[in-house]
């Protein structure tokens, strides 16, 4: 009996495990795309920050925005709008590139953490993320395939002293400014704010 009654404790002991695991994945993901969620990127970036010595070469964030998202939800309904978010979410996961977090920042708009990475690089990686994006092809299943593009606002934090919200807010200026700029391209928040277009 004591050994049943062992061998049934350890049976609710992994079925409680499990639930836990699939309960922190669940509030760390976002359900649609598979990425990490504000939540946890903004937990990822708070600790990136308060590493030592991150100034060599610093870490970069991303704000991707697609552009015109509400007229694909409008013109091809929610499931092409879902699809859209899917694929480019596929291209946040298979970029070419170590020490990074790309998560679902909410809407249409994604964030990608860039950790070792100097604003050249940074730079780089927003163009080959822009193009990768004007590349898709999504099956809106009415017809002919959704073409998307993406407005990318970088900002790259080199000090100790740069705060996630005041790095976030420079990326997100400068995706502001890409969109206002006709969107479907790159624009660099320099460390003042000011903002800079890449190439």
């Amino acid at each position: 009996m004591i050994d049943a009654a062992i061998v049934a404790y350890g049976q609710v002991s992994d079925d409680l495990h499990r639930t836990n695991s699939i309960l922190q994945g669940l509030a760390e993901k976002d359900p649609l795309t598979g990425l990490a969620n504000r939540r946890t990127f903004e937990s990822y970036l708070a600790a990136v920050l308060t590493r030592p010595a991150i100034s060599s070469p610093g870490v970069a964030i991303m704000m991707i925005d697609i552009d015109h998202f509400k007229s694909v939800n409008d013109t091809f309904g929610h499931l092409a709008g879902d699809r859209s978010l899917v694929a480019v979410a596929n291209v946040l996961t298979s970029v070419p590139w170590h020490n990074h977090l790309a998560a679902r920042y909410g809407g249409e708009e994604f964030v990608v953490v860039l950790e070792e990475c100097s604003l050249e690089q940074a730079i780089e990686r927003a163009e080959w993320l822009r193009r990768s994006v004007q590349e898709l092809n999504i099956e809106t299943g009415t017809g002919p395939f959704l073409r998307l593009t993406a407005s990318v606002g970088v900002a790259v934090a080199n000090s100790v002293s740069d705060q996630p919200p005041d790095i976030v807010a420079r990326a997100d200026r400068a995706l502001y400014t890409a969109k206002k700029n006709g969107r479907n391209n790159v624009q660099v928040a320099s460390l003042d704010m000011g903002i800079s277009k890449a190439g």
